[in-house]
């Protein structure tokens, strides 16, 4: 009972340090980790990639009735990618190796609190395929451990002969809310082929970014003949497309 006594006000303390409260039902609900609690920081600050130190589980790692979903070389693999994984990326249709690209970003969204202070968020895939619980930190949304923040674009510039003046249309790539897998659930707006091939488009010369893995360029523009169809896309042309 002494011993039960000492865990609980340990819990307590670390609990009130990350704004948290224990309580005796909550001990004894969730054994040594406090109850899941949603991120509420912006989207892209949650944006992280593994490091290869942890894998990554259906519940946090410590708990016994943890399963591993993505051992530590896996998600080792997904965290790293390299001019030679680029180069794969360029020769094989722009398609990544497995495990490699920005679809296997994570996005962080919830964490649970264990008794000696380790945070094991919730994360998910950019593409939705895996999510469960990592290793990251004993300081909330200070990533470490297993992950570490991403930073899934860059700034980029245009060739410079490119008129930022002149009207554009779709060239064979969809208008999409981010460019692909950079942010979580990024969809296609619209899609040149659907209804979108012959709208004239503004090019925003201030938003022009490359993805920081594959190192494609992504443009933001906006539809002057649908004012609501506005987003990034890849390429553009001086024509429109029949």
């Amino acid at each position: 009972m002494k011993n039960n006594k000492v865990v609980l006000t340990s819990m307590i303390t670390i609990g009130m340090m990350s704004g948290i409260i224990f309580t005796n039902e909550t001990v004894h609900a969730e054994g040594q980790f406090g109850p899941y609690t949603e991120l509420k920081t912006s989207g892209p600050k949650r944006n992280v990639e593994t490091t290869g130190k942890y894998g990554l589980f259906t519940k946090p790692e410590r708990d016994k009735s943890a399963k591993t979903i993505l051992s530590r070389s896996i998600m080792k693999r997904m965290g790293t990618y390299t001019l030679k994984d680029r180069a794969y990326y360029l020769s094989h249709d722009h398609r990544n190796d497995t495990y490699k690209g920005s679809r296997y970003y994570f996005r962080a969204y919830g964490y649970r609190l264990a008794a000696d202070g380790s945070i094991y968020y919730r994360v998910v895939t950019m593409n939705g395929k895996y999510r469960g619980y990592v290793y990251g930190g004993k300081k909330l949304n200070k990533f470490s451990g297993g992950i570490k923040h991403a930073q899934t674009t860059t700034v980029a510039q245009m060739q410079s002969d490119f008129d930022w003046n002149w009207e554009y249309y779709l060239a064979n790539s969809p208008v999409m809310t981010a460019p692909n897998y950079t942010q979580y659930k990024a969809k296609i707006v619209t899609n040149d082929y659907i209804n979108n091939g012959q709208d004239r488009l503004q090019v925003f010369k201030s938003k022009v970014v490359t993805r920081t893995r594959e190192g494609d360029k992504f443009m933001y523009v906006r539809d002057l003949d649908s004012k609501e169809i506005k987003g990034w896309t890849k390429r553009v042309s001086s024509d429109y497309q029949l």
